[in-house]
């Protein structure tokens, strides 16, 4: 009686719909809900008390021009959706009432539940380590995620999943806004190491120097220090700022616990010292590279090269020998075949080092680009053999 028309009907129907919204949202047991269908029947109220049929009324009262009472069906079309588990219509229909909801109340009803519609698959991808099914959501729903407050976790995946998928600008972007909004946030450790081999990846000097002096000031005894100041030695490399790079290296070495990263540094300051052509100590390098049972057989042949480039033959034999019969590194084998037939050559041991570069010539051609220029060199040599007469001496 207290409306008037179809408005009357619509609110009675929607006064419904509450009270069935209200009851599905509490658990009940299966007696409790035989005791609502007995009352219902009692009252002569024919309704089903589903998702279902919440979501199809609520439909219908969307439509209706009374604003209060259409927004409010918008709300329980968003529940229904959510409660079938149709994700993307919910995710729309809350978007709708986080952005357009008539007073901060709705607005705020549609955020938060809006907000576990989008965190939780995020959580779920990035446990997976599916970062490009999380970059897709993301993508798909990304006006939804602006109406969301700022999170430093979800910014955080996002970022991850930028920087996993080899798109290091974007994941420096995130990064960055990371940072300006959560400038005290407790990974700000990691997210600065993060950019530094963000910026090596993208070969921007500039930056990798910029980030990695920002971590070595803020973060005197970072976990990351060594691992920052070989990549900041690797840019100077790159840059042929070898001086530069050997600092770099040798402060690295003072931070490195990891055996690898040690030998990692070691032969790459190895590298510089011999562009700066100072030979004593890249041999010292390398040397350090080589001791021990079973070192490196491609550190072995650079100190092979190193020490033939010099023209110290007889140091550089036996270091191509090690090499010589290990058939499981074939290409390697190939090249230090060839450098031992040089230097037996270039030592007077003119036979040998002639058997050597013809064996060169007959191995199988299985990296063209590599051993074939190889075998060519080999028979250039053997060619020279054969036009000029030898004489025994050399280192």
């Amino acid at each position: 009686q207290h409306f008037q028309g179809q408005e009357t009907g619509r609110r009675a129907k929607a006064a419904l719909i509450r009270w069935v919204v209200s009851f599905l949202q509490q658990a009940h047991t299966k007696d409790e809900w035989v005791h609502a269908y007995q009352r219902l029947d009692a009252l002569e109220v024919y309704v089903s008390v589903s998702w279902d049929h919440v979501l199809e009324t609520a439909r219908e009262l969307s439509r209706a021009p009374e604003p209060d009472l259409s927004e409010e069906s918008v709300l329980w079309m968003g529940l229904a959706y959510e409660q079938l588990d149709d994700q993307p219509e919910a995710i729309k229909v809350f978007t709708y009432l986080a952005v357009h909801g008539t007073t901060p109340a709705i607005r705020h009803t549609g955020e938060a539940h809006l907000q576990p519609l989008l965190d939780i698959p995020m959580q779920a991808y990035s446990r997976r380590g599916d970062w490009v099914g999380l970059l897709k959501f993301y993508k798909e729903n990304q006006q939804a995620f602006h109406v969301l407050s700022a999170d430093r976790e979800r910014d955080l995946r996002i970022a991850q999943a930028y920087q996993a998928v080899s798109l290091p600008e974007q994941a420096l972007e995130w990064y960055d806004q990371l940072l300006v909004e959560h400038p005290h946030v407790s990974f700000r450790e990691e997210i600065i190491f993060r950019k530094v081999g963000l910026a090596d990846a993208l070969q921007n000097s500039e930056q990798v120097q910029k980030f990695g002096s920002d971590y070595l000031h803020e973060f005197p005894q970072g976990k990351w220090r060594g691992t920052v100041l070989t990549l900041m030695g690797m840019d100077d490399a790159r840059n042929k700022r070898f001086q530069e790079a050997v600092g770099h290296f040798s402060a690295a070495l003072g931070q490195l616990e990891d055996p690898e990263g040690k030998r990692f540094v070691l032969r790459n300051r190895s590298r510089a010292y011999q562009a700066m052509d100072l030979r004593e100590q890249a041999q010292q390098d390398m040397y350090a590279l080589v001791v021990g049972e079973t070192p490196d057989p491609n550190d072995v042949v650079q100190l092979g090269d190193v020490l033939f480039d010099q023209g110290t033959y007889a140091k550089a034999a036996p270091l191509y020998r090690q090499v010589t019969d290990r058939d499981e590194f074939p290409m390697l084998k190939t090249w230090a075949t060839y450098r031992l037939g040089l230097t037996l050559d270039r030592m007077g041991q003119t036979a040998e080092g002639q058997t050597l570069l013809s064996s060169v010539r007959e191995l199988e051609v299985k990296a063209p680009d590599v051993e074939h220029s190889i075998q060519l060199a080999a028979g250039a040599v053997l060619e020279e053999f054969s036009l000029q007469p030898r004489t025994s001496g050399g280192k």
